[in-house]
Parts: C-alpha cells; structure tokens; sequence
C-alpha cells in the first residue's frame, strides 16, 4: 500500500486525456449600463482564464469575453460552433445577470448583455439560444457554469 506522501506527489506525470483540445469559453460582465453593476465577474472570468491556460496544468484554448454586449456573445457562440470539434471538450462560463421573464407557457430565461434593458427582450438572449448553440457542438464532453 503507498504512503499519503505518494498519494500526493504533486511531481506526477500529467494524465493523457482523451481530447484533441480543450476549449474555454468564458464570458465575464460588470459594467452594465442600464441594470445594477456588479465587482467581480470580469475578475473571476479572467482568473479562470489565467488558470486554464496554463500549459502545463490544464491547457486550454482560451476564449475570454469582458463586459460583452449582445454582438459579442452572438460572436462567441459562432466560435464556438466553428472551433469545437469532435474530440475536444468545452467549458462554458458566463459571469453575469440573468433574467427570468413570464410567458405563455414557462417562465423563459435570458443572459443579460453589458447594454441590455431588463424591459427589452430584444436587448437580451435567450437561454434557448444558449441551449441550441450548446447541443448542436459535436464534442461529448462539455461543462456549463
């Protein structure tokens, strides 16, 4: 039986992972412009970014958005519907406001972009949005944060 001093050997040969590459997608908004700002999600998405894309730990391609507006999180799932590939994984990240609005059936969900208008639907993006950009990458592996 080992010891706990190799059980933790931090000196280990990295694990070979089964992915091509592995692929962040984060997106990190403060300064909204017409609902409450928040402090810290451009940090935290910058500090994953900075942790994932370390070579030697973990590797990712880093796909970093701050303080998107609706453009650039439109742009940002054409990314990653272009760059994701079969035998890749993909982190999604999105640190911001969410809104949920009633409708005819269920409450319906939207991400809020820097220069969205909480009384606007047009100004948001729909979760299904997300969803359908999610589920059309051809990957198997993928985490949603």
């Amino acid at each position: 039986m080992p010891d706990l001093h190799s059980l933790f050997n931090t000196e280990r040969k990295p694990l070979k992972l089964p992915f091509v590459q592995s692929h962040a997608f984060l997106i990190g908004i403060d300064a909204y412009e017409h609902v409450s700002p928040l402090r810290s999600a451009v940090k935290d998405a910058t500090d994953i970014a900075e942790i994932l894309e370390d070579a030697d730990k973990h590797a990712y391609k880093v796909h970093l958005f701050t303080n998107a507006d609706k453009t650039a999180i439109e742009e940002c799932f054409a990314l990653m519907q272009q760059e994701v590939k079969a035998d890749d994984r993909v982190l999604f990240y999105f640190a911001g406001h969410g809104i949920a609005m009633d409708s005819e059936v269920d409450p319906e969900g939207y991400l809020v972009p820097v220069a969205a208008k909480a009384d606007d639907k047009e100004s948001l993006i729909k979760m299904d949005r997300l969803q359908t950009v999610l589920t059309s990458l051809p990957c198997r592996r993928g985490l949603l944060v």
